[in-house]
């Protein structure tokens, strides 16, 4: 039997959930998988099979190689099996263990971990205001990429980290062709800092492999550095940026495992399956909160330090960010409180947020602000069409409506005059929404009727979309194709199977109504396909035989 017929079956066995954790360390797309024989050619090609081999840890290969005892694991079977991993004993030399103090930059840590949460936080809180989008291996671009940088003072690698680590833990995903939020980012704004931390280090264990968690732990008791206790256990792997474990050791120091090597004090208790213990401790060395703001008469608002999750919510829902950090600046405008009031809330609310926080009343221009953004709500409303998958602009204002299409920055989104009242382009509603704003028109989405669309509502329906092409999909998609190819006699399932057979010179047993409409079952060896018929070799009568293809009702393999 052919190595993908083998695969496919154990990948068959595994569970729902071992084969999610399987395709999401294995990465890349999904789509083309139709069912376990793709799945089982992908991961036999030599690329991915390199990659899930050098990707064991040090007792998985010795077992792998034919040594010890397994825990019955499908996919260590079959490469022990197989012959596909050679190991020797003492074949992997391992580096003297250099003694490094654990617990001791514990402090400094912490600050790692914290300038990761708070700038995972950015990138969800951007993702809500404009469109952010794919560009390939780059995932990001460089534009967005150095505008982030400017938001959180953090070097381009920094932000490009954070934005893989986001979407590693699920937060963002790509979507037709643009980044993202998923519904797993709704919940992170609304938890804790101990919360997100366990989400990234459980993300974080994730990446690293369960298996691999105790022999981890196990070379950190020698008093060695992270990295290089990584790489004991891992003597095949790649350790270069864009590996997966060179990911393993870099979102280690982002998250405050370890700092430049050094071992903190909670990353044992993680690797011990204790994410709640490690969240605890390292919340003890994570900058304190606080619940006051400063806001001052040219719009702009300071908080001196971390806001809480609750205060730092209601804040973001309608001002915008201009430096996150320990100490965060924040503005009000036109465009922030139009967002805030889309979002469902009233000026009388935000004016109510704005003094509990300060403790003061509000300065005039705040306030000013505040009551004009409310009469000017809602002057430019843009409409989906249906019909042509483009939008209208509407305006009760004839010349604010000139003013938008004599606007050379929107030039690119060909807005064409209908009427005194009304502009159309042939962009998607919400591209031209997001366009709007990027030049200062505080344009809202509603629907025919009048009624604002709520930009919370949008994004549930985004992540919704998005996540439907999540791994979770794929592994239902095979089962049911597997399902269908199993009970059903589909012509394109039956002639895949006897194509794969032919590739793999396997044997299958055929189900079909013959001579005076009797129905029979055959072992044989297909061998070609021409003209809508199957020629296939009968050992057992040792004939040749031709079967018309509309005639079988079943294949299974052998």
């Amino acid at each position: 039997m052919s190595q993908v017929l083998d695969l496919a079956g154990r990948l068959r066995a595994l569970s729902d959930d071992e084969l999610v954790r399987l395709l999401r360390l294995r990465g890349g797309s999904s789509s083309s998988l139709k069912d376990f024989f793709d799945l089982a050619e992908w991961l036999l090609q030599p690329k991915h099979m390199a990659n899930f081999v050098n990707s064991l840890p040090k007792s998985a290969l010795v077992y792998a190689s034919g040594e010890g005892s397994g825990d019955g694991n499908p996919l260590l079977d079959f490469l022990r099996e197989g012959s596909l991993v050679k190991f020797e004993n003492g074949g992997f030399a391992q580096a003297a263990p250099t003694p490094t103090p654990i617990g001791e930059s514990d402090s400094v840590a912490g600050i790692h971990a914290f300038e990761t949460l708070a700038a995972i936080t950015e990138l969800v809180f951007d993702l809500e205001h404009r469109i952010l989008r794919d560009v390939g291996k780059q995932g990001i671009s460089l534009a967005d990429t150095k505008r982030i940088s400017a938001l959180t003072g953090k070097e381009l690698d920094f932000v490009r980290a954070i934005f893989e680590l986001a979407a590693a833990a699920g937060l963002i995903t790509s979507n037709d062709g643009r980044w993202s939020l998923t519904t797993r980012s709704a919940e992170w704004v609304d938890l804790s800092a101990k919360a997100r931390w366990q989400l990234l280090g459980s993300t974080w264990l994730e990446l690293l492999g369960a298996d691999a968690s105790a022999e981890l732990a196990s070379e950190l008791a020698n008093g060695i550095a992270l990295n290089q206790a990584v790489q004991n256990c891992f003597p095949l792997e790649r350790f270069d940026a864009l590996s997966r474990f060179g990911h393993v050791i870099a979102y280690a120091e982002l998250l405050g495992l370890s700092v430049d090597g050094a071992v903190s004090s909670w990353t044992k208790l993680l690797l011990g399956g204790d994410p709640s213990g490690a969240g605890a401790l390292i919340s003890k060395s994570l900058p304190t909160t606080q619940s006051r703001i400063i806001i001052q008469g040219d719009l702009s608002v300071i908080a001196p330090g971390p806001l809480s999750t609750e205060d730092e919510r209601e804040l973001r829902a309608f001002v915008d960010i201009e430096q996150a950090g320990l100490a965060s600046r924040y503005r009000l405008s036109a465009l922030s409180i139009s967002f805030g009031m889309e979002s469902g809330l009233s000026a009388d609310q935000m004016r109510a947020t704005l003094q509990r926080l300060a403790g003061t009343a509000l300065p005039q221009p705040v306030d000013y602000l505040l009551n004009d953004a409310a009469k000017r709500f809602g002057r430019i409303r843009v409409i989906e069409d249906a019909r042509t998958g483009g939008c209208f602009v509407m305006s009760k204002d004839a010349t604010l409506l000139t003013e938008l299409v004599n606007d050379t920055r929107l030039k690119p989104y060909n807005l064409i005059r209908i009427d005194s009242e009304a502009l159309s382009s042939r962009f998607a509603r919400d591209i031209l929404y997001f366009g709007l704003r990027e030049v200062g028109h505080t344009a809202i989405r509603s629907d025919k009727s009048g009624s604002v669309v709520s930009p919370l509502k949008v994004i549930a329906a985004a992540a919704q979309k998005a996540e439907s092409g999540d791994w979770v999909e794929t592994v239902a998609r095979l089962r049911h194709s597997d399902q269908t190819v199993s009970s059903g006699s589909d012509d394109e399932s039956i002639m895949r199977q006897i194509m794969l057979a032919i590739k793999s010179k396997a044997k299958i047993s055929v189900t079909f109504v013959g001579q005076n409409d009797l129905e029979q079952t055959f072992v044989l060896e297909p061998n070609g396909v021409a003209n809508g018929r199957m020629r296939a070799r009968d050992r057992k009568a040792d004939i040749e035989r031709t079967i018309p293809i509309a005639n079988i009702s079943s294949v299974s393999f052998l």
